[in-house]
């Protein structure tokens, strides 16, 4: 008897950004367009073992891209990263509304 794979599920986070589920792992991934076949092509960017992990590293990847290129000032930099950080918090308070985050030493 041949197994049948499990189709993979698909949770849509921000900025084209996706947590693939299966029973081993959580993946964030990030779009990059189709496939011949029409399957969506990604860009991996780490297997978590929950939600908690995919979102920390969710917010590590929406700053890295919202970085200018070169070498941006302090000053520029440290804002980039409270505007990228306050965006995903938003989109954690929008979509789990029974959570509060707290930042750390609150």
């Amino acid at each position: 008897m041949k197994k049948e794979k499990e189709k993979q599920k698909v949770i849509e986070l921000m900025d084209g950004y996706v947590c693939l589920v299966d029973r081993l792992s959580w993946t964030l991934a990030k779009r990059t367009g189709v496939n011949k076949d029409g399957s969506p092509r990604y860009k991996y960017c780490g297997y978590f073992s929950g939600l908690s992990g995919v979102l920390k590293q969710l917010g590590r990847e929406i700053i890295v891209e919202r970085l200018p290129d070169g070498s941006p000032a302090i000053s520029e930099a440290l804002r980039t990263i409270s505007e990228s950080n306050n965006r995903l918090i938003k989109f954690i308070e929008d979509n789990f509304p029974d959570y509060e985050i707290k930042k750390k030493g609150d």
